[in-house]
């Protein structure tokens, strides 16, 4: 039979029984899995207890509430993780920042607060508005115009990272970019962006881009702190995966051998999606197994590779049904 294994931050009752963050629930093959989850309360917002129901039919979770999500590790092992919907306290407007602009018209911009942070431009062109991150602090408006067009640029702190939101206003509103970095440079070229990864390398990304071209990135560079030589052979798999998670194209393809190393892209496209590279949770497997995790959905199957090494270099990868990995 399945074991469920619930985590939230937050008090789970399942069966009559209190739990804190965390529980552990051995299901039949066909259930219809039943609990209440009393979230903790987050500032300036009203958390709620909700009931969850997982409904699991052939050792398969098949449907889940919304506020959850399920990875199923293997035919055993399922993993329900709670991130329940959150109401905010609402409260009369409080303007945080505003200006004029003068472009084919008169325009005002306006940052507000009413529970949620709203940024809003009103004119000639009707009305745009879009909701802005809870967090967002220290927040500054600034414009350039040259009577045709004009270029908005709203920026803020975002806990400990740059925010940056940039708004075209020509014949008619355009949000053309937005983004949250550990820095946010605004230069000559456009935006400087650098993120810095919490990874084993401790990657540092810095990206140029110019919204008012493309919101693509112009050019992309990588650098890490530690070389792959700080660790045992055997982590590779994981440095590899996780220079893809980020696109860092040369060093991704430096730990594959020569007849693996191939287009990036299929590359990509072989792996899909990575939201999370750890090893494989709730057995015992060998150390070359590696697990990857897609949350995108509210059912995920968790995805198992088998990396064999030739001293540092990847010479084969192979992907292990779920249903066969013990």
């Amino acid at each position: 039979m399945p074991k469920i294994y619930i985590t939230g931050n937050g008090i789970i009752t399942l069966n009559e029984k209190t739990y804190y963050n965390s529980c552990e629930y051995e299901s039949g093959f066909n259930e219809t899995l039943k609990f209440v989850f009393c979230p903790f309360l987050y500032k300036n917002t009203n958390s709620f207890a909700y009931a969850v129901l997982a409904e699991i039919k052939d050792n398969m979770i098949t449907e889940i509430s919304d506020g959850a999500k399920a990875i199923i590790y293997d035919c055993d092992d399922i993993e329900i993780r709670i991130a329940p919907p959150t109401i905010s306290n609402r409260y009369a407007p409080k303007v945080i920042a505003q200006k004029s602009l003068n472009v084919n018209g008169e325009h005002v911009l306006t940052v507000y607060d009413d529970g949620n942070l709203e940024f809003i431009i009103e004119g000639a062109f009707g009305m745009l508005n879009t909701t802005l991150p809870k967090n967002l602090k220290d927040v500054h408006l600034k414009s350039t115009d040259n009577q045709k067009r004009g270029v908005v640029l709203l920026t803020g702190k975002v806990d400990d990272k740059d925010y940056v939101c940039v708004l075209l206003v020509d014949t008619e509103y355009r949000l053309l970019y937005e983004n949250i970095a550990d820095n946010i440079e605004i230069t000559a070229e456009g935006m400087k962006i650098t993120n810095i990864y919490k990874d084993m390398l401790e990657h540092t990304e810095v990206c140029m881009v110019n919204p008012i071209c493309t919101p693509q990135c112009l050019s992309q560079t990588f650098n890490a702190k530690w070389s792959y030589l700080n660790y045992p052979y055997e982590l590779i798999p994981y440095l590899f995966l996780e220079a893809l998670k980020i696109n860092a194209k040369d060093e991704c393809l430096s730990y594959l051998s020569e007849e693996l190393r191939g287009d990036f892209e299929s590359i990509k496209s072989y792996f899909g999606r990575i939201d999370e590279i750890k090893p494989p949770k709730y057995a015992d497997y060998n150390l070359n197994r590696v697990c990857i995790i897609d949350y995108s959905k509210s059912i995920n199957v968790a995805k198992y590779y088998d990396f064999v090494l030739s001293g540092t270099e990847i010479v084969n990868i192979e992907e292990i049904s779920y249903s066969f990995i013990k």
